[in-house]
């Protein structure tokens, strides 16, 4: 790999991972800035670089990320104009003193979170060369990186007193600078690479298969075991979502023909490994569950409060603790959340109608969707780009997937965060979720189908 390619792996990686890499060290959220804002430094310094070197390198014209957008701009056009959009409101409800008086946060973090730590890095994933650049290194990083991450939560399982708090309060896990939501999404990414991983033969040698083939279990059983431990409904049905569309891609959407009777065969045969997967990690679940130490060293693996939010959608938090905001008869609860933005949508004047009614809910923030964010903030017309753009991407990282890209698994990534996005977040706090657009918005569509092992034999014409 050349000197260029470490840095952009070294930017993906952090880009993606680092944060929860990061702030699992924090201790005490007061100090949090000490590990944190070097780490953003960082990432906002390797974009800039890769930034400037695409800035250089586009006069040449010697990058295939280019190429592809040149020859394929509609979605980028798209993109570009949101986030336009979008920044304008942000700049205009932030340095306007009377939306000052209704929003939550103060502007410099709206500020810090979209143009430094969600625009510029998204910006910068289109200086990767996704044709060149090995995605067998990106991938076998991220495995590595989700593996230490998840390595980090076990140890901090030690903390019993903290563990035991975060479970019986909320009925899940959190720590300190990582909430549960952030212990789902992540697990879920782990959980779903390390299955994509599985469908590809990494090593010459049977032996270093194999061990592989069993790294690869066990991350996908830890990811499996903190997704539940966090209980956040969001990131598990981003999850069964991507599992279904995997198990889908790989039995049904790519035959020329149907037919129930070889769909059948061809999921017994070939993808009957994965619910063997799936019924071990549950049966080894059931065990833990029922046969853990009761008193005060036990941890409360799945309690009833637990089971309630994954079951029955139950909002614990806000019933619990009383944070309900009322607001317009509304309350604070996400459902109450996503009838009042609509209600504001279509209640608002024809100028607001068009190019949005602001940044956030008057004293509640945002409405924890992203496409109705979208239309809350920039209007029918930016709402309706965002949405081309969503649906663009997220058709696109199907037929990634489909085509056997050897980039699929970013797709399957943007599938979990795209339908994280209607659960919870923000436009403005989901950097990661705009990296993978922007990723997307690079990868090739068509591209060959090599086995992932060995090099290309015909390397993809894109000129």
């Amino acid at each position: 790999m050349r000197s260029g390619s470490y840095l952009k792996l070294a930017f993906f990686n952090l880009s993606l991972w680092g944060y929860p890499l990061i702030s699992i060290w924090v201790s005490d959220t007061r100090f949090s800035q000490i590990l944190t804002i070097p780490y953003r430094a960082l990432v906002l310094f390797l974009s800039l670089l890769i930034i400037f070197s695409l800035l250089f390198h586009s006069s040449k014209r010697n990058n295939q990320s280019l190429k592809i957008l040149n020859k394929n701009p509609f979605l980028l056009y798209i993109a570009c104009f949101f986030v336009c959009f979008y920044s304008l409101r942000i700049l205009n409800d932030t340095l306007s003193y009377n939306n000052l008086m209704i929003l939550i946060h103060p502007s410099s973090f709206y500020l810090m979170f979209w143009f430094l730590i969600g625009l510029v890095p998204s910006f910068a994933f289109i200086g990767i060369d996704y044709i060149s650049e090995n995605s067998r290194s990106y991938l076998m990083s991220s495995l590595f990186v989700c593996f230490i991450i998840l390595i980090q939560f076990t140890f901090r399982l030690n903390d019993l007193k903290q563990v035991m708090f975060a479970i019986e309060s909320y009925g899940r896990l959190g720590f300190e600078a990582i909430n549960p939501i952030s212990i789902g999404v992540i697990s879920s990414s782990a959980f779903l690479i390390s299955l994509y991983s599985m469908t590809k033969k990494w090593f010459n040698e049977q032996k270093l298969d194999l061990l592989f083939a069993v790294f690869l279990y066990f991350l996908a059983g830890l990811a499996l075991f903190f997704l539940l431990l966090s209980a956040s409904r969001g990131p598990t049905l981003s999850t069964i979502s991507c599992f279904s569309i995997f198990l889908f891609s790989k039995t049904i959407l790519n035959k020329s023909s149907f037919s129930i009777f070889d769909w059948l065969t061809n999921l017994t045969k070939v993808n009957i490994k994965y619910f063997i997967l799936i019924f071990v990690i549950l049966l080894g679940l059931v065990f833990v569950t029922q046969f853990l130490p009761t008193g005060e060293k036990s941890i409360p693996f799945l309690s009833n409060i637990s089971l309630e939010r994954l079951l029955y959608f139950r909002d614990y938090y806000d019933e619990t603790n009383d944070l309900t905001v009322q607001a317009g008869g509304y309350s604070g609860s996400r459902k109450d959340l996503f009838a009042f933005s609509l209600k504001i949508i279509m209640e608002e004047d024809l100028l607001s109608f068009l190019i949005g009614y602001g940044l956030e809910l008057p004293g509640l923030g945002y409405p924890h969707n992203l496409v109705v964010e979208a239309f809350l903030s920039t209007g029918i017309i930016g709402g309706t780009l965002f949405l081309i753009m969503f649906i663009r991407c997220f058709i696109k990282s199907i037929k990634i997937l489909i085509n056997n890209n050897t980039w699929g698994w970013l797709g399957l990534l943007y599938i979990q965060y795209a339908v994280q996005s209607f659960a919870s977040g923000s436009l403005y706090t989901s950097n990661v979720f705009w990296h993978l657009s922007f990723i997307l918005i690079c990868l090739p569509l068509n591209g060959e189908k090599k086995y992932f092992l060995l090099p290309p034999q015909n390397p993809v014409n894109i000129s």
